[in-house]
């Protein structure tokens, strides 16, 4: 029973794996469209450079933030599985189960740190006397927020803004300096130049705002739902395998005060 339970999970796993890409593939594409687009109606090749340049800084930020983000999201949703069938197989001691379970989250770095965690757990468990460590010491936000390097993330769309700027001046520099009043053919010559500088600090900007919206959408969609996963993942852990340390702290003060309120009637019983 058990050995089909956890096939089972196996291709559940596999589904939700696929499932999980599509997000990513179809997020990518939307990027890759829109900056397809704004590079086939650059109207000049300094314009088309600055949308390949934002379009190398959104290929690496999507990479190393919403892909790596997006890993850490599914092991999220795994080790809620992974309860759920623990607990449905293995009712009785649900923590034992988990102990001898090398894949809890399938994710290599999360699970080296719960498989530290556990041994801290194991040893701390029996003890009437120690707290025992909480789930968030393997994963919390912070964890989240270096690993997937949000702090550099973040800043993405405020580099594509500044790109768009970058090329608003570097037109309105180019158009003024090509501005000659010595005679009234060079002056219609001149006001072509300003026109196409205008061009493209317009279309730069144009381009640095329409790519910054997008990502930034796009990113904090994904990281809201990690987040999201993220907690639901500790609600379930703290109802079905260890309490939170609040929980544990309000019970052995429960217990404390039960144990002193039976000795002080024991001593009144005796007094009496």
């Amino acid at each position: 029973m058990g050995l089909t339970v956890y096939f089972e999970f196996i291709i559940i796993k596999k589904k939700w794996r696929k499932d999980m890409h599509k997000e990513e593939l179809i997020s990518g594409f939307i990027l890759a469209v829109v900056l397809g687009i704004l590079l086939a109606y650059s109207p000049d090749s300094l314009s088309g450079g600055i949308v390949i340049i934002m379009a190398i800084i959104v290929a690496i930020s999507f990479f190393f933030g919403i892909v790596k983000m997006m890993r850490y999201n599914y092991a999220f949703i795994i080790a809620m599985k992974s309860i759920d069938r623990i607990k449905n197989t293995n009712s009785d001691d649900v923590w034992l189960s988990i102990e001898q379970q090398e894949d809890f989250f399938w994710n290599n770095e999360l699970d080296k740190k719960f498989k530290e965690y556990r041994v801290k757990v194991s040893k701390l468990r029996d003890s009437k006397y120690e707290i025992v460590p909480d789930i968030d010491t393997v994963v919390d936000e912070d964890y989240i927020y270096i690993k997937t390097w949000k702090n550099v993330i973040t800043n993405v769309p405020n580099m594509l803004t500044g790109l768009g700027i970058l090329g608003t001046f570097l037109g309105l520099l180019l158009g003024i300096t090509g501005i000659n009043l010595t005679s009234q053919e060079v002056i219609i010559t001149s006001i072509g130049t300003l026109l196409n500088g205008i061009r493209l600090a317009f279309y730069t900007s144009i381009s640095g705002v329409i790519v910054s919206m997008l990502f930034n959408i796009i990113y904090s969609y994904f990281w809201n739902v990690t987040m999201r996963n993220m907690e639901a993942f500790y609600e379930k852990y703290h109802r079905y395998i260890i309490p939170s340390q609040e929980e544990i702290l309000k019970n052995n003060k429960e217990n404390f005060y039960r144990e002193v309120r039976e000795r002080l009637e024991k001593i009144e019983n005796k007094i009496q």
